[in-house]
């Protein structure tokens, strides 16, 4: 590190935005995620593989859409094996709702979930989950996710879901079982491997920002 002046390491694994290297398609999936959570859309996907910056993308919508009074912004990050009672207990931290019991079944934290989001509403601010690494998601989870898309008045949905995933997600929702989940999926953007210009680009970007002083 000291060979080219950096003061810290340039490739290391975080959501520190200072790193974060936008591309054109970058720049469209979180102009297109964006638009869905604005135009009230039940849910929307990016699709990329590891390490290509999805995350960090769900980063910036939330800055984007924290930056309005009407949204209600919640970020899970999805692990494997994750219970369906863990993501909701999550969703109803990250949304302030922390005075919950333990050990609770899943309609007894649902229900409060609902509440919120119907009220919510009513008051005429929008609730968006934003699920990261969301192939982790059991198939328990996605019908549970199902049925939170499913909140409706006679116009729209109340919620907006955003699915940031790897493909074997896409291929997991071609299940006939899916097929509704499927459905609510309105917007899907596509992040394809950096190329060989955009490589060298990234990791120049990455080196300058942790303090590269010399031309590599």
């Amino acid at each position: 590190m000291q060979r080219w002046g950096l003061k810290e390491e340039p490739f290391k694994d975080n959501l520190d935005e200072r790193f974060y290297f936008s591309t054109k398609q970058h720049e469209r999936a979180y102009a297109s995620m964006v638009y869905c959570i604005t135009n009230h859309e039940p849910g929307g996907l990016i699709i990329g593989q590891s390490g290509i910056g999805k995350s960090l993308i769900s980063q910036r919508i939330i800055s984007k859409i924290s930056d309005y009074d009407d949204y209600i912004p919640a970020l899970i990050l999805i692990y494997p094996q994750m219970p369906k009672t863990s993501l909701l207990y999550e969703a109803l931290s990250q949304l302030g709702i922390t005075e919950i019991k333990r050990n609770l079944t899943t309609k007894a934290l649902l229900d409060p979930l609902h509440e919120f989001i119907i009220d919510k509403y009513r008051e005429g601010k929008r609730v968006v989950l934003i699920l990261d690494e969301s192939h982790f998601l059991s198939s328990q989870s996605l019908h549970l996710l199902r049925t939170l898309t499913n909140l409706e008045t006679p116009t729209e949905k109340l919620i907006t879901a955003i699915f940031i995933a790897e493909d074997r997600f896409v291929r997991r929702l071609r299940y006939t079982t899916y097929e509704s989940l499927r459905g609510r999926i309105k917007i899907t953007a596509r992040i394809k491997p950096l190329d060989e210009r955009e490589t060298k680009e990234y990791i120049l970007y990455r080196l300058t920002v942790a303090g590269a002083e010399e031309p590599v």
